[in-house]
């Protein structure tokens, strides 16, 4: 296409005379022609962002026709890649990056292989590269243009190990900060709107239960959680909601009592077992359970102690059964056998969702939005480990006190091990010494500061700052 016939395309795109444009177009022409590339296949239209200036065009032509230029002389050289790892990625992270982004699909991918490149070459770690928080309001130029001027730098030289820490700190930093703002604007959002609802952050777990009830094959669905997250109140929510009956299993239950239930709710219901760990010390009780679940689905009456009359010594059970519990166990055999039967579902929240949680539940009863901004600013440098829905309702009565902070402060429950663990994930300090620090003033072993780190990573959704090699 002659320039000219570019010149209509583009005129409205941008602020440059028509003499500037022609000059953009020579500068193009003499770069392939110099470097045996394709003049042909350069795409003026979608390839430039026109909206820049004059030299800030120029500046981008000469830097993506250079990294073209490096394209095909890797292709000359390589053998084939296997990018099947960088396509996965690329395909899962668009529909999060595509209303960010004027690139096309493909442009996008071609980024995601270019990082993926510079860590292969490199020795970095693909998975560690946070590329959803790339300025995606850039165009394709300027964005190979940033990640040069980061991940790329360390393809120009070898870097000492320290160096390489200092990098990746410096990059886990600006990834915490982004995620802070992008948090911060959520709460305001939250604050500031007049419809907030729950109901988004259970839709997985909705949707888990209706595929539960419809299959055919399995008639138990395991749920694990903490404690005030919504476990039950939104199972019965839903059931409710879609008309079913159910029979809820909770508290104390005798052995003949829960054989009873068992038989009454046997065929064509649904049983709620609340905190399931209270079964689990009871062998007869485990046993019918396990035995409702099974393959067989036969409970069976083994104990000596004698029936009343209505009750059969065994029968076949074929309702659904959903299961909670506030944890899992893995050395618990009982739970173990029971995950084997069952669906098995962990419903779990970041710190930054329960907090968000908190600030609509607040709008909703009519609470002072202040309390969660004080429980907001004590997560902020604290491990809280009653920190759920219910904790809400607990402070709420403190607010009319002239000293309500510090006396929330002294039943709020901080985790000391973990926010030790928490204060050096965030302060900069090489994986021996936090580990070192740990130990001394704790008395545990290295073994448990890694399983507190992973416990944290959990609950902060992985975005809290560490150190290489973490």
């Amino acid at each position: 296409m002659d320039v000219n016939e570019l010149w209509q395309k583009i005129k409205d795109k941008t602020k440059l005379t028509y003499e500037q444009f022609n000059e953009i177009y020579n500068l193009v022409k003499k770069i392939c022609e110099e470097n045996n590339l394709d003049f042909d296949s350069i795409d003026f239209e979608n390839g430039f962002d026109w909206t820049l200036s004059f030299d800030e065009l120029k500046q981008a032509v000469e830097m993506s026709l250079e990294y073209l230029k490096k394209v095909e002389e890797a292709k000359e050289t390589e053998v084939k890649k296997d990018y099947s790892e960088a396509i996965n990625r690329a395909k899962y992270l668009w529909n999060r990056i595509k209303d960010k982004t004027k690139l096309t699909y493909l442009e996008f991918e071609n980024i995601v292989k270019y990082v993926y490149d510079i860590c292969k070459n490199s020795g970095l770690d693909f998975d560690s590269i946070d590329i959803e928080s790339f300025d995606w309001s850039l165009s394709y130029y300027e964005l190979i243009s940033e990640i040069d001027k980061s991940i790329g730098l360390f393809k120009t030289r070898e870097f000492s190990e320290d160096e390489i820490e200092a990098y990746e700190r410096m990059a886990t930093q600006k990834e915490e900060e982004y995620y802070k703002q992008e948090f911060e604007k959520r709460i305001e959002e939250i604050k500031n709107s007049t419809i907030n609802e729950l109901e988004k952050y259970y839709k997985n777990y909705y949707e888990h239960i209706e595929a539960f009830l419809k299959n055919q094959k399995v008639n138990g669905f395991f749920i694990i959680g903490n404690a005030g997250i919504g476990k039950t109140f939104n199972l019965l929510k839903y059931l409710k909601e879609k008309g079913l009956k159910f029979e809820l299993v909770k508290g104390h239950y005798t052995n003949l009592s829960f054989y009873k239930t068992l038989y009454e709710n046997r065929e064509n219901s649904i049983l709620v077992i609340d905190d399931v760990i209270t079964l689990a010390n009871d062998k007869e009780k485990v046993s019918l359970l396990l035995g409702a679940l099974d393959d067989s689905h036969m409970c069976m009456w083994n104990s000596t102690s004698p029936l009343t009359a209505d009750l059969p010594r065994s029968f076949s059970f074929t309702s659904k059964i959903f299961v909670l519990a506030n944890e899992f166990n893995e050395k618990n055999e009982f739970l173990k056998a029971l995950k084997d039967r069952c669906i098995y579902y962990e419903l779990s929240f970041s710190k930054q969702e329960i907090i968000e949680m908190l600030y609509i539940l607040a709008k909703y009863k009519n609470y002072p939005l202040e309390i969660v901004d004080y429980i907001k600013e004590l997560s902020e440098n604290n491990v809280i480990k009653n920190l759920s829905l219910r904790l809400l309702d607990k402070l709420y009565t403190y607010y009319d006190n002239p000293n309500w902070k510090e006396l929330v402060q002294e039943i709020i429950e901080i985790d000391e091990a973990e926010n030790l663990v928490y204060e050096l994930m965030k302060s900069g300090k090489s994986v021996k010494e936090q580990v070192k620090e740990f130990m001394e003033k704790t008395g545990l072993s290295r073994r448990t500061y890694f399983r507190i780190k992973e416990k944290i990573r959990g609950k902060f959704g992985a975005k809290v700052p560490s150190a290489r090699g973490v």
